[in-house]
């Protein structure tokens, strides 16, 4: 026969799953609206988090494999929705996800209205910045948002980039910083708008 357990011990553990409860919730409505970088369609990111049903369906059809699901540490409220991760790859704007979304949650906008995120560069990872050859970014810009000054550095034109992500998915500089630590990652990254 089992050991008995006491009132107080009942009453302990009753109390104490309470507040781990209490607590999870609390942190989950806490949690700050972070900003994701959305398929394109995406209109409104209170809109978009009722709408999506997290079917995955705009991350299978996604060809050149941007589209992600949001992961348990980026945060719980968009946990399992798509954002877009420019290290995969780039968003050439075709309107595939947009096609399958079966809840509107995305919905059909011409691409030349599409304003993903801005690409945005830090000159203290750029290797342009640093030494000279680097043009990697300013090659690849379909939109010809990226122009280079006189020193043959990138500059980004807020007013022609739309955030596809091309230009932070060609940039090299976190694998030729490898050795440091402190200056590593992506020169040119895409924030959302």
């Amino acid at each position: 026969m089992g050991e008995k357990i006491s009132r107080r011990d009942m009453l302990k553990t009753m109390g104490a799953s309470a507040l781990l409860l209490g607590l999870g919730g609390g942190l989950y409505y806490s949690e700050s609206e972070k900003v994701f970088l959305r398929p394109p369609g995406m209109v409104d990111e209170k809109d978009f988090l009722s709408k999506c049903i997290k079917c995955q369906k705009c991350l299978a059809v996604c060809h050149t494999q941007v589209i992600v699901p949001v992961g348990w540490t980026e945060g719980r409220k968009a946990l399992g929705t798509p954002t877009l991760k420019f290290v995969q790859g780039y968003c050439d704007l075709c309107m595939d996800c947009v096609e399958v979304c079966p809840t509107n949650a995305l919905v059909a906008i011409e691409p030349d209205d599409v304003m993903l995120g801005i690409a945005v560069i830090n000159p203290d990872l750029c290797v342009a910045w640093d030494w000279t050859g680097c043009i990697e970014c300013f090659e690849v810009c379909p939109y010809e948002a990226i122009t280079l000054d006189a020193k043959q550095r990138p500059l980004v034109n807020e007013n022609k980039c739309n955030g596809c992500g091309l230009c932070e998915n060609v940039c090299p500089s976190s694998s030729l910083r490898g050795y440091d630590l402190k200056r590593s990652g992506k020169a040119i990254v895409v924030k959302p708008m």
